[in-house]
């Protein structure tokens, strides 16, 4: 452990008894993380034998800042339910939190974000089984935050209340992505909408999805396709599938150029037509005619009130 030093968790008796009081109630409280630290605990015994731990060697121990500004400590064992390879991506997130152990001697606080996760799985769990029984669910909107994706399926972990929900990536919003695109749409820690598409008692299976929360911008497919030009902005320019242009907030359409236009870069703002529209596939096709403000990767995007880019 050479090279680590703990930051005391307090320096009054009313941050003390702040701490105390907090643990006493099992009351959540709301951390900033702030350091990840890795403890080599290859030499460290176990208690009941001679034999060194070689379970795990690197013990990851995050330091975490209280809105008081007291420092206290949790071990990955006491983060989450689930065992991370790594605790690197949450520096920096917020972190509901109880307080589990005070230690007078060393004046060191820890916590568990697991246990207030627990916690707070419990309540929601509660209101969702009230708002089944009431026929209520489909109308009620949650906040949520993206906790991750899974690379082999995609699937979106959003954290609503200590419970990780699921989200298929066609859920997101009402644009045509293609499964290459979903991991640089979706940023873990980014806060969201989200309606419940599906709850299973039994296994307690939530599947949501932030699409239900937008409105559908197919709604207006029809003034789009009979407007003679319509402004946009390059959203994405990929070397095997193409260009694709936002034309309407949450839809991105699959984009052309005329033969003697320079390639367009992401933010480019452009003027274009509807070539094509496909409802039932939901595919649109525009063609680039030009660029209204010029050829510049630093241009300020005037669109961006209406897609609130």
């Amino acid at each position: 452990m050479a090279g680590f030093e703990y930051v005391e968790s307090w320096e009054t008796d009313v941050e003390l008894e702040l701490l105390t009081k907090a643990k006493r109630d099992n009351q959540i409280l709301i951390g900033h993380v702030h350091m990840l630290h890795t403890l080599d605990t290859s030499k460290v015994e176990n208690e009941n034998t001679i034999e060194p731990r070689t379970a795990r060697d690197n013990m990851e121990l995050l330091q975490i800042i209280l809105e008081n500004g007291s420092n206290v400590y949790c071990t990955a064992e006491n983060f989450a339910e689930y065992d991370y390879r790594t605790l690197r991506d949450f520096v920096g997130t917020q972190q509901e939190l109880i307080v589990s152990d005070i230690n007078l001697e060393t004046r060191i606080a820890l916590v568990s974000v697991k246990a207030a996760d627990a916690v707070n799985k419990q309540k929601f769990i509660e209101r969702l089984k009230t708002l089944q029984e009431r026929k209520e669910l489909a109308s009620q909107t949650f906040e949520g935050i993206v906790r991750g994706i899974d690379p082999r399926t995609n699937t979106v972990y959003i954290r609503i209340a200590g419970v990780d929900c699921r989200m298929n990536p066609n859920e997101w919003d009402w644009s045509h992505y293609y499964t290459w695109e979903i991991p640089d749409m979706v940023q873990r820690g980014e806060k969201i909408r989200v309606k419940v598409l599906s709850y299973d008692k039994e296994s307690e299976f939530v599947r949501v999805s932030r699409k239900a929360t937008i409105r559908d911008p197919y709604e207006r497919i029809e003034s789009l396709r009979n407007a003679d030009r319509i402004s946009g902005v390059v959203t994405k320019v990929h070397p095997v599938h193409g260009i694709f242009v936002q034309i309407e907030k949450g839809l991105d359409a699959k984009g052309m150029k005329l033969r003697h236009l320079p390639e367009p870069v992401v933010g480019d703002v452009v003027t274009c037509k509807v070539e094509s529209v496909n409802p039932e596939k939901r595919h649109v096709k525009v063609m680039i005619h030009r660029y209204p403000n010029g050829k510049s990767t630093n241009q300020t995007n005037p669109t961006a009130f209406m897609f609130g880019r």
